[in-house]
């Protein structure tokens, strides 16, 4: 080891060496930086391209969404409108069957009546037919007063 600390230093030498080389290759290496930069810079511009593109498509979709519910709730309204019209239809055809059915049935009720006291009529009728002492006796009261 003592034979090379008595040898110079080849850091000063090296740090020429590499000072002419940048130099005399500047042209090249100054253009290698400049593609270098103008890539990064249109990978930026694509990268903010993409993003308002993508911006651009969400709200074309949100815009999309937002008419597509407006027309449901539209067809909803309408839905909702004709719902209404048709109950107060048969609301109303409810009502008209109920008075129907009402006059129906007083009118049963009526016929059942007047049905019974037939029944009732035929009834004692064919009892007086039966009973001769009972027959000659109604038709002596129903001639009355002569």
């Amino acid at each position: 080891m003592d034979l090379w600390s008595k040898f110079p230093s080849v850091r000063p030498v090296k740090g020429i060496i590499t000072f002419f080389y940048i130099w005399s290759r500047w042209d090249e290496l100054n253009a290698e930086l400049k593609k270098r930069d103008e890539r990064l810079q249109a990978v930026e511009e694509t990268t903010a391209q993409m993003m308002r593109l993508q911006g651009e498509a969400h709200e074309a979709e949100k815009q999309k969404l937002e008419r597509e519910l407006r027309d449901q709730k539209k067809l909803e309204r309408q839905l909702a409108e004709e719902v209404t019209k048709s109950t107060a239809t048969i609301q109303a055809l409810v009502e008209r069957s109920i008075v129907a059915f009402q006059k129906l049935y007083d009118d049963h009720k009526r016929m059942r009546s007047d049905f019974i006291d037939t029944l009732h009529m035929l009834t004692f009728m064919l009892a007086i037919e039966e009973s001769t002492a009972l027959y000659n006796r109604t038709l002596d009261n129903m001639e009355g007063p002569a």
